[in-house]
């Protein structure tokens, strides 16, 4: 019988994290997100917030799976999408779906709030920037 929550990471900042938030409260859902985004605070270039989501969801009361889909998306004002006849430069971005997949995910299947999830990444990120003298 496990004792603590049984949460895996390349960083055991992420690990704790992941634990902290099953401990308050929160479910797998919860404790993906928390470690998703720490992990982007403890190992930028290694992983990206401006990249993509693809997450397979099984319920296990219906026995269906369900696939989550945070790509690219276009900017929202249609006046900002690139336009090949006229290339002007910034129109060729798209917004990354990461963080909207990250937040879809948790406020459809998380016990707790995206904001109370993303709690140890920020204390995380606060305490690096004052080890490095950044603020």
């Amino acid at each position: 019988m496990l004792k603590e929550p049984l949460v895996l990471s390349f960083h055991k900042a992420a690990e704790n994290a992941g634990q902290e938030i099953v401990k308050s409260g929160g479910n797998a859902f919860d404790a993906y997100v928390a470690v998703t985004m720490v992990e982007n605070v403890v190992s930028s270039g290694v992983v990206t917030l401006a990249g993509l989501l693809s997450t397979l969801v099984y319920h296990s009361g219906t026995k269906k799976v369900q696939y989550m889909d945070g790509g690219y998306n276009s900017v929202l004002d249609p006046r900002g999408n690139f336009d090949p006849k006229n290339p002007v430069e910034g129109k060729k971005i798209v917004v990354p779906g990461l963080v909207a997949g990250l937040f879809d995910l948790s406020t459809r299947y998380g016990n707790l709030s995206f904001s109370r999830v993303l709690q140890p990444a920020i204390k995380v990120a606060s305490d690096r920037s004052e080890e490095d003298g950044i603020y």
